[in-house]
């Protein structure tokens, strides 16, 4: 999916919007730069948008700012996080199950299960 060619219509598109706004703003996440008439309860239309995390919001901002506006930009802080759970994930079965085969193997197994 990190390959795909356009972003997706529902949270990608949002989640680009709100990152691109954080560049002229970084403690204010918003969807809507400039609010018409009173504030609205549909997440939509919210002037302040709060759907995701601030650090994801932040990383996809600096990772928009320092390699451009492109798809692929946007998702590498999701794919290099996501790189770091799974190695976390295949060093944790040894840790917990001890560090011998049946513990690497326990490790390599719940790592490959979350990379796919």
């Amino acid at each position: 999916m990190a390959a795909d060619t356009c972003l997706h219509p529902w949270d990608e598109r949002f989640h680009a919007l709100v990152a691109r706004n954080l560049l002229s703003h970084l403690a204010t996440p918003t969807l809507v730069e400039a609010p018409v008439g009173a504030a609205s309860l549909d997440w939509m239309r919210a002037h302040v948008w709060l759907h995701k995390p601030p650090l994801s919001l932040w990383l996809m901002a600096l990772s928009r700012g320092a390699f451009g506006a492109g798809e692929l930009a946007l998702r590498l802080p999701s794919l290099v996080l996501h790189a770091c759970a799974v190695f976390a994930c295949a060093r944790l079965g040894p840790a917990l199950f001890g560090d011998d085969e049946r513990g690497r193997a326990i490790g390599l197994w719940a790592a490959c299960l979350l990379a796919i």
